[in-house]
C-alpha cells in the first residue's frame, strides 16, 4: 500500500479514552486531526463492517477481483472520518490491512472548466464554479472507468481533491487493499446516470445525520476557513444546505443503514449490518 494510504491510516490501534469512547488519529484530506466515537460504534459497527467486506473479499479471492464498497452520506456527516477510521481499524487486525479509503471527491470537475462551463441545477442555469460540489460538478464517466478497473484487481491509481490548490489531483493515491471503501456524497443518487454506478458496488452504506446538525457543523467549517459567520450563513442557503437536503431526498437504499446521533459520537445501525 502506498505511503500516502499509511498515513491516512493514522495509528495502528486508536487510542481510549476512558471506557466510553475512543480516538483516531487520523490524516483526512492532508489535514491531520483527532476523531471521537463511542466504543460501542467501533465494536457494533466499525468491527462487523470490517469482518462483512472480509468475508465477501475472502469469496472474491480466487477470482482475483477486489471488493468495492460505496459508503454514502450528505455534507457535513464525517463521512471522510468515518472511512478512515475504517481503515485505521482494519489496519489494526491481524494479518496485512485489508482496507484503503477512496475519496470521491476526486471526480470532481478540474477547476479550470468548472470556471468556463454552465450546468442546470434545480432548473437553474447557473456556472459550475458557484455550485462546485454538487451532484453536476462530479465528471461521471471518469469515475465510471475508473470503478471498472479498481473493481478488476490490481494495483490502481486514484485521484484526489487537494484542499490547498482548491483541485483535483491525478493518480495520487496507489490502491492495492483488497477491499476499497469510496466516500462520497453522491454515491446511491438515484438522479442518472448516478443511480447505475451503485450496480457496480459490493456492498452499499448510508449514514443519515439530522439536518439542524450538519447546518451547524457545515456554517462552522466556513467559518473557520475564514468567512464571516453570516457569510458562512449565506454559503449554506445557496449551497450545502441544498447539497445535504439533495442527498438525503433523492438517494437510493443502502444495503446498510447508519445514523449519527446528535452529538456526532456514535454511529448506530437501523438496518442489520450482519445480513445481506
Amino acid at each position: 500500500m502506498s505511503d500516502g494510504a499509511d498515513a491516512a491510516r493514522g495509528d495502528v490501534w486508536p487510542a481510549a479514552c476512558g471506557d466510553e469512547a475512543v480516538t483516531f488519529s487520523l490524516v483526512v484530506d492532508g489535514v491531520k486531526h483527532s476523531a471521537t466515537y463511542t466504543r460501542d460504534t467501533v465494536e457494533q459497527v466499525f468491527v462487523p463492517l470490517i469482518e462483512r467486506w472480509e468475508r465477501m473479499a475472502a469469496e472474491r479471492a480466487a477470482a482475483n477481483r477486489r471488493v468495492v464498497v460505496f459508503l454514502a452520506a450528505p455534507p457535513g456527516s464525517g463521512k471522510s472520518t468515518m472511512a478512515h477510521a475504517l481503515e485505521s481499524v482494519s489496519a489494526s487486525r491481524e494479518g496485512e490491512p485489508s482496507l484503503q479509503a477512496l475519496p470521491l471527491d476526486g471526480f470532481h470537475f478540474h477547476q479550470e472548466f468548472l470556471e468556463t462551463h454552465d450546468c442546470v441545477v434545480d432548473g437553474r442555469k447557473v456556472l459550475m464554479r458557484d455550485v462546485k460540489g454538487t451532484l453536476e460538478t462530479f465528471d461521471y464517466e471518469r469515475f465510471l472507468a475508473k470503478l471498472c478497473e479498481l473493481r478488476a484487481g490490481g494495483r490502481v491509481l486514484w485521484p484526489t481533491y487537494d484542499r490547498g490548490i482548491h483541485d483535483v489531483r491525478e493518480d495520487a493515491l496507489a490502491v492495492d487493499a483488497p477491499i476499497a471503501l469510496i466516500e462520497g456524497n453522491w454515491l446511491l443518487s438515484c438522479e442518472p446516470p448516478w443511480n447505475e454506478a451503485s450496480k457496480l458496488a459490493d456492498d452499499t452504506v448510508f449514514l443519515a445525520a439530522d439536518e439542524r446538525l450538519l447546518h451547524e457543523r457545515l456554517v462552522r467549517r466556513k467559518a473557520s476557513g475564514g468567512l464571516s459567520m453570516e457569510d458562512a450563513e449565506r454559503w449554506y442557503q445557496r449551497s450545502d444546505g441544498r447539497n445535504v437536503r439533495r442527498v438525503l431526498e433523492r438517494r437510493q437504499n443502502a444495503a446498510v443503514e447508519l445514523a449519527l446521533s446528535c452529538d456526532g459520537r456514535r454511529i448506530f445501525p437501523t438496518k442489520s449490518i450482519t445480513t445481506g
